[in-house]
């Protein structure tokens, strides 16, 4: 299978193994750096495998507390095209991902090495197509996006490309197969979040870092969502009362409101963040979410305290014009400052599920 990052040679990959746990100087998005004293012993025994059943091929990502490479791992059966993730990770987390597993819309966890210090990885199932937002933006870089949604004159009135050319639904994996990517793409993508993250929530995990470049694309396009670095698994369906400590990345741009301001986190914040999620996917993930109003560092302490002014004043993030009608409403139920108000996940899906049906009813 090709790499998405160009090819290596063998002798670039002769004993990679031996250096692979050796850079901490940079990290990705939502990790966080592991506490002084951890016991590194085997948390998740079931997936413990031997590090020599594993070989590395090439570097995907680096970042301060962790780097993902790309492996395959011996099994069995076969061999599995894996990624590797090296990380100082905390064992609430670890443990938040082997709960999470079993979903299709939830990264799978193949196999961990936790019971040597300087060798602590997770090994996952590998994404093809990388993370969604790099996938998005490319495909608006390369104009291959089809807008099936089509306004009456007034613009008060809209209407599904399938409703006025009957042909249109039926070339639509002849479409994906040429590269290109429609709007009820889009809407797929979101539908399959909300329905990872409504298992998660039914395992009482607050992810707490739902950036769209934590969600991931196989070849498929069966979305995962993945990074688990700031998980929590909570003892309340309802609230988890997850404390916003100083080492740990809080992605103020993604998160809600009330978790701003007390650094809870509970099943109703994580519904805000998909909303913001949907708002990346319908902008293809061009900018950062209130880049317009704010273009800043996200460790910049100033973002944190310039959205709770901004929030609490009413203000949201633009709707770009391609959001269809009902998924607009959907956001703007999501944003509720009111965390009651929110639609469940469950309300998502029938939402978009029911867009999808008249977009691309096959």
């Amino acid at each position: 299978m090709d790499s998405i990052h160009g090819s290596e040679t063998e002798e670039d990959n002769v004993n990679r193994n031996e250096n692979l746990f050796n850079d901490k100087d940079e990290y990705l998005e939502g990790d966080v750096p592991v506490q002084e004293g951890l016991d590194y012993k085997g948390v998740i025994e079931k997936f413990e495998i031997d590090p020599n059943a594993l070989k590395i091929i090439e570097a995907l990502g680096k970042g301060r507390f962790s780097q993902v490479y790309m492996g395959i791992l011996s099994m069995p059966a076969e061999d599995k095209l894996v990624a590797v993730k090296a990380t100082h990770i905390k064992l609430d987390s670890v443990n938040a991902i082997e709960s999470a597993g079993g979903h299709e819309n939830v990264l799978k966890l193949m196999g961990a090495i936790t019971t040597t210090r300087t060798k602590f990885s997770l090994i996952t199932e590998y994404c093809e197509r990388g993370s969604l937002d790099r996938f998005l933006q490319a495909k608006r870089k390369n104009e291959n996006f089809e807008d099936e949604l089509i306004f009456e004159e007034n613009g008060n009135e809209e209407f599904w490309k399938i409703q006025r050319d009957a042909n249109w639904g039926k070339n639509y994996q002849s479409r994906r197969d040429n590269g290109l990517i429609t709007t009820s793409d889009l809407m797929w993508f979101a539908l399959q979040i909300a329905r990872g993250m409504q298992f998660l929530a039914s395992m009482n995990i607050t992810h707490r870092n739902r950036a769209l470049h934590n969600i991931l694309l196989k070849s498929n396009f069966t979305v995962k969502v993945a990074d688990f670095g700031q998980a929590k698994i909570s003892k309340d369906s309802d609230y988890a009362y997850n404390n916003w400590r100083k080492e740990t990345v809080l992605l103020a741009r993604y998160t809600a409101l009330e978790s701003l301001k007390s650094g809870h986190f509970s099943i109703t914040s994580e519904l805000w963040s998909f909303g913001v999620n949907v708002w990346e996917i319908f902008t293809f993930a061009e900018k950062r979410p209130y880049s317009a109003q704010f273009d800043s560092d996200e460790n910049d302490m100033h973002i944190h305290n310039f959205l709770i002014e901004y929030l609490s004043s009413g203000n949201r993030l633009s709707i770009p014009n391609n959001v269809p009608q009902q998924i607009r409403r959907l956001l703007s139920r999501l944003w509720d400052s009111d965390p009651k108000q929110r639609p469940s996940f469950q309300d998502c899906e029938e939402v978009i599920e029911k867009e999808l049906m008249q977009s691309c009813p096959n």
